[in-house]
């Protein structure tokens, strides 16, 4: 680590009076004065500012270098650690995982903090790569010819004599000794061993076993699965398997698995996709608009609510208002979640209708047509049909409703 410069004088020593350093000690005026403060204790004399201003540099710059060559601090009591700090306590490592802040919690006593035993495979991968950089970076900045003078002690080795040691019992025995040997020595060529030649290639004859699948190349793999006996082709991160059923499905990342469309499950798809968005019929249908006449599913009866005029326009339907209200029997459904489809109609300023479908799905606690309307459109006005399923309709069913 880079030296500090120290200071050689005092900071103010050659500044107006004013602003020159006091010693509190011989200051009689001073707030902190005591008279005769280091008699008898041992002080013969006091550390000049700038030797108090070097001595903070120094142990604070040492504090600095111990974070430097450990990497990771000791745990103090006395620091607050918040979450995901990482210490160093009784020579393992820590990681702060609760909410909030921790003071004074021992790691090894405290459930607030786990031991940091393993590394996630990818954090793992991207250390490793760093790591390898350094030591290249290392390597090429100081020489590969053994810069650090290591031996073979040094880097875990062991020297011809310990060799000798170990392998002593081996050596006695000539054929135990063979049997440790790993170099070929009897000079079995691959077409002796059954293999082919890395060099020269060649070509089998005959069916061959694999036992976990085949590489083609360095991202490409064929693979049976021996479990339910599955067939898969790989490509980076995009799979294919085949079934013993005959289905292909694809897999892209990490999505789910998708069935191939082939001429062969063509209508069983196109059938369940295209049922989703059939809309069965509503077990009540209520027009309010043109003639109420009109063919309608279920049954219902109209009542209004007082003795109040009936107003129906055969365009926009019947008119409501928290005074004008009517009651339509069979309209709840035991407070059931219904789905409900209606076309409203809402007075602007200038007396103009505009009509609006809408559809929720909700609960009607009573059979009120003016609640019915206020929960779909709080300014509606006028209803011109009312639709209702139970149980409600899935959201691909909904997109095929009028809006």
């Amino acid at each position: 680590m880079t030296k500090r410069i120290p200071f050689n004088e005092v900071w103010s020593s050659k500044a107006e009076k004013k602003y020159a350093a006091v010693d509190p000690d011989l200051d009689t005026s001073h707030p902190i004065f005591v008279k005769d403060k280091y008699q008898g204790v041992g002080w013969t004399t006091e550390k000049e500012p700038e030797q108090w201003q070097n001595f903070l540099q120094q142990i604070t710059d040492i504090k600095l270098k111990d974070l430097f060559e450990n990497g990771i601090v000791d745990w103090h009591s006395d620091v607050q650690y918040p979450y995901r700090s990482i210490v160093r306590y009784k020579e393992k490592l820590y990681l702060q995982l609760a909410n909030g802040i921790s003071i004074g919690e021992e790691p090894e006593k405290s459930g607030r903090w786990i031991e940091v035993s393993s590394y996630i495979a990818d954090s793992f991968r991207a250390e490793l790569k760093t790591l390898n950089k350094s030591i290249s970076d290392h390597t090429t900045k100081v020489g590969a010819s053994n810069p650090h003078d290591d031996d073979i002690v040094t880097i875990g080795g062991y020297v011809k004599k310990k060799i000798d040691e170990l392998l002593s019992g081996q050596n006695e025995d000539l054929l135990a000794y063979h049997k440790t040997r790993k170099d070929n020595p009897h000079n079995v060529t691959p077409i002796q061993a059954g293999c082919l030649s890395a060099k020269d290639g060649g070509a089998f004859t005959g069916d061959i076993t694999f036992l976990y699948g085949v590489a083609l190349g360095n991202n490409a793999t064929i693979n049976k699965d021996e479990k339910n006996g599955d067939v898969g082709l790989s490509l980076g991160k995009i799979k294919l398997n085949l079934n013993n059923s005959g289905k292909a499905v694809v897999k892209r990342g990490g999505t789910s698995s998708h069935e191939i469309l082939d001429d062969f499950n063509y209508n069983e798809k196109n059938i369940k996709i295209n049922n989703l968005f059939a809309v069965p019929p509503p077990i009540l249908e209520i027009p309010l608009s043109n003639t109420l006449c009109s063919v309608t599913n279920g049954r219902f009866t109209i009542t209004p609510k007082s003795s109040v005029e009936v107003k129906i326009d055969f365009e926009h339907g019947l008119f409501i208002s928290s005074s004008i209200d009517y009651y339509i029997d069979n309209l709840s459904q035991e407070n059931a979640l219904l789905t409900i489809h209606c076309s409203v109609g809402m007075e602007g300023k200038d007396g103009s209708i505009l009509s609006k479908y809408v559809c929720a799905d909700i609960k009607l606690i009573d059979n009120s047509l003016y609640a019915l309307a206020s929960k779909l459109v709080p300014d509606a006005s006028y209803v011109k049909n009312i639709r209702i399923w139970n149980p409600p309709l899935t959201s691909e069913q909904k997109s095929m409703l009028r809006k």
